[in-house]
């Protein structure tokens, strides 16, 4: 009854995955480099005052540069680079659904060759699989009207999401802790004075900077994913109720599909492995929970 399972595979669309799964992982990279830079800082920082007291001012400059640098560029780059990709996959979502592109929220379309540039890019590294980016939905989909797939398939996203971000959070949790509980206890050890273990405490700072701003971002991403969540789910009731023409489905879809665009275009993106480690799992449960929702939606008869 739909065509989303047959199209997502096409040439052209496997090549906009390609391109906005190259540059999230850009996005990620340079995420990685802020964090190792200011993991660096903050381990070499504290021994090298705690052995050398001529380092302070050595150590409290180079903490200070690193910290503009981040604020004035290197964030800067990540931004970016996420909202290209954000773009990208927002163009292969409504060119899968057959919905409208949204120039008010989304603002210009990607161009051609900024998806065949980081296409390129993608499959110029060995490591990188596109047979991965085939066969995302499920083949169930195909029993149900193109609306109701769609449903399923932005709340499949929403919840891959969701239950990836919890178990990043946790991890977040535990190495802020980790690293405070390391700086207060070399201090202790090597019995400093409260200046110098200020000046110690500070080498953690812009690291605390980067956790922090980490975990609360993604507790707001939770918290505004979980309300797109609920609001599918609320859909896809009434859609099961017959309480939704296609009209007002179309609408709704479209409204879901732009918070979706911004989720992605300003959360921060989840380092692949994650994604790789947990993949076998959530798919299970995320073709499960599809399952359940064809088996109801393919005996709704949508009105007109």
């Amino acid at each position: 009854m739909n065509n989303i399972t047959k199209n997502q595979n096409r040439k052209e669309l496997i090549k906009m995955l390609e391109a906005q799964r190259y540059l999230y992982s850009k996005a990620k990279r340079i995420f990685n480099t802020r964090i190792s830079v200011s993991l660096t800082i903050a381990i070499i920082g504290p021994m090298l005052i705690s052995n050398f007291d001529q380092t302070k001012v050595f150590v409290a400059a180079i903490s200070i540069a690193y910290i503009l640098l981040d604020i004035i560029l290197l964030e800067k780059m990540e931004s970016r680079s996420r909202e290209y990709a954000a773009k990208i996959q927002e163009l292969f979502d409504v060119t899968l659904f057959e919905l409208g592109w949204n120039n008010v929220v989304i603002g210009k379309k990607p161009e051609m060759e900024l998806i065949y540039e980081n296409s390129s890019k993608f499959i110029a590294n060995k490591k990188n699989n596109s047979s991965e980016l085939k066969n995302w939905y499920p083949e169930k989909i195909n029993e149900l009207d193109p609306l109701s797939a769609t449903l399923i398939c932005q709340r499949s996203n929403v919840w891959w999401d969701v239950n990836l971000r919890k178990n990043f959070i946790r991890l977040l949790y535990l190495l802020l802790i980790v690293f405070l509980v390391f700086g207060i206890c070399i201090s202790i050890i090597k019995n400093q004075d409260a200046k110098t273990m200020v000046i110690l405490l500070f080498s953690f700072f812009n690291l605390f900077k980067i956790l922090l701003k980490q975990i609360n971002s993604q507790e707001a991403t939770i918290k505004n994913t979980e309300h797109i969540k609920d609001h599918l789910e609320k859909l896809i009731e009434d859609t099961m109720d017959g309480n939704k023409s296609k009209s007002d489905l179309k609408n709704n879809i479209r409204i879901i599909q732009d918070e979706i665009y911004r989720h992605r275009k300003f959360c921060f993106s989840l380092p692949d492995w994650l994604h790789k480690f947990f993949r076998e799992t959530n798919e299970k449960q995320m073709v499960y929970n599809a399952d359940i929702h064809v088996a109801k939606l393919s005996k709704v008869q949508i009105l007109e």
